[in-house]
């Protein structure tokens, strides 16, 4: 990794203090993290998510995939429960979906986002502003 840099550039990236040597088919652990998970969720779920800056915060882009052949459908998750760690000052939400939006209780603690979803959708993004 890091061959085609300039052994300069390639050191300076190896001896990094954040740079953790694997050898070959070692999997990766979340707990090497420096600040730890940023995301947990209170029940497995076929799930994405996806966090993006934007100018008045945070999107929080969530995808399902729980296809149901029989039902050739998405079905709506009945609950879901997130633990977000970001750093910042989010105090308000707006919530977009392009069926119905999901139900969302926010509460905060220090920089833990926790985010009580209902009626989750296929497809949806929390905004968290400023």
């Amino acid at each position: 990794m890091g061959a085609n840099l300039a052994q300069e550039e390639r050191d300076a990236i190896l001896n990094h203090p954040g740079t953790r040597r694997l050898e070959k088919n070692t999997g990766f652990d979340p707990a090497w993290l420096p600040f730890g998970l940023q995301l947990r969720s209170s029940a497995p779920a076929d799930f994405a998510i996806n966090l993006q800056r934007v100018e008045s915060g945070v999107a929080i882009h969530i995808l399902r995939y729980d296809y149901r052949s029989e039902q050739d459908k998405v079905p709506t998750l009945d609950e879901l429960n997130l633990k977000l760690r970001l750093p910042g000052n989010f105090g308000n939400l707006e919530v977009f979906s392009p069926s119905d939006a999901p139900q969302v209780e926010l509460e905060v603690s220090d920089d833990l986002y926790h985010l009580a979803l209902k009626n989750i959708p296929l497809y949806s993004i929390i905004l968290l502003k400023v």
